[in-house]
């Protein structure tokens, strides 16, 4: 993590125009005290420049308050997710930095419909309620299940995996925290690249295990067959996370990369579901 925060870091310390950082995160607050530049603050728990408040989650977007030095202004987004709280907040502040009026502001998130791939909902005419996220860090991966949570009045249920050749170490920390926050997890492969994919699984098994031994879960390491398993369980009260490739529309493996969208998967399943 500090070797993340030191290349991040590097955005905000190689320029001079105004930075717009979340003082809820200690990471956010730890930068604005190494930043030269002006910056602009911005929070739901803590006192900030622009903070949200009167939060209303729901499937189809959120709303909240926003809060400024020069007055309120309701935001009522197409996107969902506690966390596009934060990055709409984040827009704002930076916005408002450069002159940009809070009505001006207000139009342009409000038309936002969202970026490939982070939480995207699927839409289909089973009433299931499915979202496909680029989340392949425990971080990334808490964020959209603590968000799922507050979403679905059913189970949550997951679809993951970890890539081959990369961080071995987040594996069963990511197993971890689908132990703790899902109703149901499916582990299955991601871009195994030159890694087999089998043991990538069990790594995150690991993780699992440690953390829930009553956990309800199931390894079906060809990603399609995941999906399908998923779309078969799901119920309309259930929310369905598959996790991992978000916009990516292909899988790597050591045979070579081929193409394999999750959102099509997704539809493709769900259409050959039996009434």
């Amino acid at each position: 993590m500090e070797a993340y925060f030191a290349a991040k870091a590097k955005l905000f310390l190689d320029q001079q125009c105004p930075s717009a950082l979340n003082v809820d995160d200690p990471w956010g607050v730890r930068l604005q005290n190494l930043v030269q530049s002006p910056v602009v603050t911005y929070a739901v728990e803590t006192p900030a420049d622009f903070r949200a408040s009167n939060i209303q989650l729901e499937n189809g977007g959120v709303s909240y308050i926003l809060n400024t030095e020069v007055g309120q202004i309701p935001i009522n987004l197409q996107l969902t997710g506690f966390f596009n709280v934060y990055n709409s907040l984040g827009a704002a502040a930076l916005c408002f930095s450069q002159g940009v009026s809070l009505e001006a502001i207000k139009n342009g998130l409000q038309v936002v419909e969202g970026v490939p791939g982070r939480f995207e909902r699927v839409e289909n005419d089973r009433g299931l309620h499915v979202v496909v996220d680029y989340a392949h860090t425990p971080g990334g991966l808490e964020n959209i299940l603590r968000s799922g949570r507050e979403l679905t009045p059913g189970r949550l249920i997951l679809v993951f995996g970890a890539g081959g050749d990369r961080d071995t170490s987040k594996r069963p920390l990511m197993g971890a925290i689908a132990a703790q926050l899902a109703d149901l997890v499916i582990v299955t492969s991601d871009n195994p690249r030159s890694e087999d994919p089998a043991a990538i699984c069990s790594s995150i098994e690991k993780g699992l295990l440690t953390t829930n031994h009553q956990v309800k879960y199931e390894i079906i390491v060809d990603r399609r067959a995941a999906i399908e398993r998923a779309m078969e369980l799901a119920t309309p009260n259930d929310l369905v996370i598959v996790a991992g490739k978000g916009h990516e529309a292909y899988q790597e493996s050591a045979r070579g990369r081929i193409h394999f969208d999750d959102k099509e998967e997704v539809r493709r399943a769900i259409k050959e579901l039996k009434d």
